[in-house]
């Protein structure tokens, strides 16, 4: 039965000829090797790439973003208070499109957006830190956010937004990456890339990044004031649970929910993990419809 947790080289035989060919070229070409391990990182993969929109009524608008666009949608009335919906890597706008009929009906004004090289969005190439900045830019864009509700990466990039600075009352973050050595860690284990070879790497991805202790969720959140609600499953195979158990326990007064078997992406269609966020979303503002 296939998995929403699948491996990009999760079959036997294709983690055989990836490790072959990685020791055979590591030996003549090492920093080839490293080079071309670092770009699974920055690179999402064309074929994952959208060209549809959103569905509903949205109304298309774009925000200029480094030498290009972002192109985002909204929904909802034009006064409403805003939340902000965040999708992952090599997913588009329509990601966390289950959340978007319970908070038109809360009386939310909803806003989504493709990030850097992904759907619509112009770019080639992004990271954690293109993802974090398209989120500021959008809060900078949209003034004050009522709220936030991010995946996977694009969790990441939305809380870590909000420790730089981005104005907004409530985060909810469902199955965050706690920072980028985690999902590095587990490209060189794909790949079979020998210690040297996986240090190449490393440091190549810090050159364009930064320091990975900046970017790392869990200490950038102990001095959070906005409540945070943190969904991850417990059988998440693509980011294990303990990384937003560990954001949950940093950012203080947090509220963890921990369903234990929704995977990484079908946690997103969940009714009761839906239920809770808008919930949580919701709690403590006065909603106009």
């Amino acid at each position: 039965m296939a998995t929403d947790n699948r491996n990009p080289f999760a079959t036997r035989a294709a983690v055989t000829l990836v490790h072959l060919g990685v020791r055979g070229l590591s030996a003549v070409a090492p920093r080839f090797v490293e080079k071309k391990a670092a770009s699974f990182f920055f690179t999402p993969r064309p074929k994952r790439r959208k060209s549809k929109l959103p569905n509903g009524e949205s109304r298309a608008f774009r925000v200029p973003f480094q030498s290009g666009f972002i192109a985002a949608w909204e929904e909802g009335p034009a006064h409403a208070p805003v939340v902000l919906l965040v999708h992952g890597w090599e997913a588009d706008a329509r990601q966390l499109d289950p959340f978007v009929g319970p908070l038109l009906r809360a009386g939310f004004r909803i806003v989504r957006f493709d990030q850097p090289a992904h759907g619509l969005s112009s770019g080639k190439h992004a990271s954690v830190v293109d993802f974090r900045d398209a989120v500021r830019r959008m809060g900078e864009h949209l003034g004050a956010l009522h709220a936030i509700v991010g995946h996977s990466v694009g969790a990441t990039a939305s809380a870590l937004a909000v420790a730089d600075g981005l104005r907004v009352d409530r985060v909810a973050l469902i199955a965050p990456v706690r920072e980028p050595g985690g999902v590095l860690g587990r490209i060189a284990d794909s790949l079979g890339l020998a210690p040297a070879r996986r240090h190449g790497m490393l440091e190549l991805v810090r050159g364009r990044i930064g320091s990975f202790e900046a970017l790392d969720v869990a200490l950038r959140a102990r001095d959070r004031s906005q409540p945070a609600l943190i969904v991850h499953a417990k059988n998440d195979r693509m980011i294990p649970f303990e990384e937003g158990e560990a954001i949950a326990a940093a950012w203080p007064g947090a509220q963890l929910l921990a369903p234990p078997s929704l995977g990484h992406r079908r946690i997103l269609k969940d009714d009761a993990v839906i239920a809770a966020a808008i919930e949580f979303v919701a709690r403590g503002r006065e909603i106009r419809a």
